[in-house]
């Protein structure tokens, strides 16, 4: 049996195609948010864009809708520390006498039909493929499996791409470092005043004699052992987690820049006569 789905649905979940699987939109659940569906992109021309498929009967209501939805956002700011979060409203389904233009602070947009895209220019600016992509050669029933099965597999992938980023991996770039540190600290052991003196950072030998090697070398080079203990562990908990996520190209950039400027920033505001060892400029900068 042919089985049809009403106008007004078939819309909602066009945009909301559109928006999930074109645009990185996600979903945000809201308590008491009936007949609406907001989505949220920290990275799109619009942060936030609602669908309310609820009927708005008058100017009133549109009033009160606009309101709830300023207070909304006001706490979604808050709570992600966002200055500006644009607002896009999609509504499909007004009043005869219901004025959209009087909504102060977001754009609003009517649409019962793709059609009425062509009405908004400030949409087709941001969207400019939106009207190509709402229109599906499928109907009914096959144009619902179609549309929840592409949400359905993007989500597995954004699932599975979190889980990459995400999933426990064997700290290599982390547990070399430490194994440099501790190989390096034993063999200093037996020249340690030299050592120190030959590699530690010194701003007098960087700046005016041009040793700019002390920037690097200083980063394993340790005054004791309570020292290296305490950088090795700190590295061992905040290396780990930093290489898991950044991978281990970036890590080790990341890893190198920190100390340099952690280096340089010792030479600036440490006495001249000052000499710095450590790896904790790194540690830090991770």
């Amino acid at each position: 049996m042919y089985q049809t789905i009403d106008k007004k649905s078939e819309i909602v979940m066009k945009l909301l195609h559109y928006f999930i699987t074109e645009k990185d939109y996600n979903p945000v659940i809201l308590q008491g948010a009936d007949n609406e569906i907001w989505l949220e992109n920290m990275d799109g021309e619009y942060r936030i864009v609602r669908i309310v498929s609820n009927h708005i009967h008058n100017d009133e209501q549109l009033a009160f809708d606009a309101f709830k939805t300023r207070r909304v956002v006001k706490k979604i700011k808050k709570k992600t520390v966002t200055f500006n979060m644009n607002v896009l409203t999609i509504y499909t389904d007004l009043g005869d006498n219901v004025d959209i233009d009087k909504v102060n602070g977001m754009d609003c947009m009517y649409i019962e039909d793709v059609k009425d895209i062509d009405k908004y220019d400030f949409v087709k600016k941001h969207f400019p493929d939106i009207k190509k992509k709402l229109k599906f050669t499928e109907e009914g029933m096959q144009l619902f499996i179609k549309i929840t099965s592409e949400i359905n597999s993007k989500n597995r992938r954004d699932a599975e791409m979190v889980n990459e980023v995400f999933e426990e991996k064997k700290p290599v770039v982390t547990n070399t470092l430490i194994f440099i540190n501790v190989m390096i600290f034993i063999l200093s052991a037996f020249d340690y005043p030299n050592i120190l003196e030959m590699f530690g950072n010194h701003a007098i030998s960087v700046v005016r004699y041009g040793q700019y090697y002390r920037l690097f070398t200083s980063m394993f080079l340790h005054v004791n052992i309570v020292h290296l203990l305490f950088n090795i562990y700190a590295l061992y908990i905040i290396g780990s987690q930093v290489e898991n996520y950044l991978g281990r190209t970036k890590y080790i950039i990341a890893y190198i820049f920190s100390g340099l400027c952690g280096s340089i920033l010792s030479c600036a505001l440490s006495p001249s006569n000052t000499l710095s060892v450590g790896a904790s400029g790194a540690i830090f900068g991770l």
